[in-house]
């Protein structure tokens, strides 16, 4: 615990980042560098050299970047913005071509790979690309909407918040064990806890929002939401939180890993700490779109 601790002077000086405007570009920069440090911890931990696999690795953190200034220029995020595509359009344009770009690479780098070696490898990036590279890049997306810092604070907090109450709950009290096979560690007890926290948030949010408690951090721009609205969104972001946590579990005892990485002490690599948030950003983004 006195590890996990010591992360709390990183998370407090991101705050100006993602909550003041004129820090935007830089929230940006932080953006697309944690979706390409999760990237390169997954090529690891399926021990993806880069020394053989040159060209597969910096191709996909290209097509990070290039994604992700597209989703920055279709939102409106510079001085200037076009409606040609939308983000999700996108998205969809950058998968095929990403696709396109992992069967070039296929034909032209063998570097001591076999065939089937390749074709795994591939596969891994193209899933690498579409659930960290595309996933994240909603966070930006809701940060830019109407209402936005409202909506990335409630989105992140729900993630991290909602993990946080299944690790400390099930560590402490839990006793029947879910899916082992995926994950050892996770109990029924842990996930009670992930809905005490989240809703606990919820109520603590809406109490905050209105009392204008938040307001001299996140505006005065309070969400148009009902009470009940926004319990039922926290209920959804539990559950996307379990699934985004129990990807990166299956992924890790995959690879035989137990941690992503050891970037962050107590906690492991950065996946370990965003794990929760990439199907949450997804989903929160179209759920807020839609409302």
């Amino acid at each position: 615990m006195r590890k996990r601790l010591l992360v709390l002077p990183i998370v407090f000086l991101f705050l100006p980042i993602l909550f003041i405007d004129k820090f935007l570009p830089l929230f940006y920069i932080v953006c697309i560098i944690t979706s390409s440090v999760i990237a390169l911890e997954i090529f690891f931990m399926a021990g993806i050299n880069f020394k053989n696999n040159r060209l597969l690795i910096l191709t996909t953190l290209a097509f990070f970047i290039l994604q992700y200034l597209g989703i920055l220029i279709l939102s409106g995020a510079f001085s200037f913005k076009t409606t040609v595509l939308s983000p999700t359009e996108l998205s969809l344009i950058s998968i095929l071509l990403f696709a396109s770009k992992l069967i070039a690479i296929n034909m032209c780098e063998s570097n001591g790979n076999t065939f089937e070696k390749k074709g795994k490898n591939i596969m891994l990036a193209f899933f690498i690309f579409v659930y960290i590279g595309i996933s994240l890049s909603y966070v930006t997306l809701i940060r830019l909407m109407p209402h936005g810092k409202y909506l990335v604070f409630f989105v992140m907090s729900s993630a991290w918040l909602s993990d946080t109450g299944g690790y400390t709950i099930g560590k402490h009290f839990g006793k029947h064990k879910m899916i082992t096979s995926a994950s050892p560690n996770k109990t029924y007890e842990g996930i009670v806890g992930m809905f005490i926290f989240s809703f606990t948030f919820a109520f603590l949010f809406i109490l905050g929002s209105k009392s204008g408690f938040f307001a001299p951090l996140l505006g005065k721009d309070i969400l148009p939401y009902s009470n009940l609205t926004i319990y039922v969104i926290a209920f959804i972001f539990t559950v996307t939180s379990f699934l985004g946590d129990m990807g990166e579990s299956i992924i890790k005892r995959m690879f035989n890993k137990k941690d992503s990485g050891k970037i962050l002490p107590g906690h492991g690599g950065t996946f370990d700490i965003f794990d929760s948030l990439v199907i949450t950003a997804f989903v929160g983004y179209y759920i807020f779109l839609f409302l």
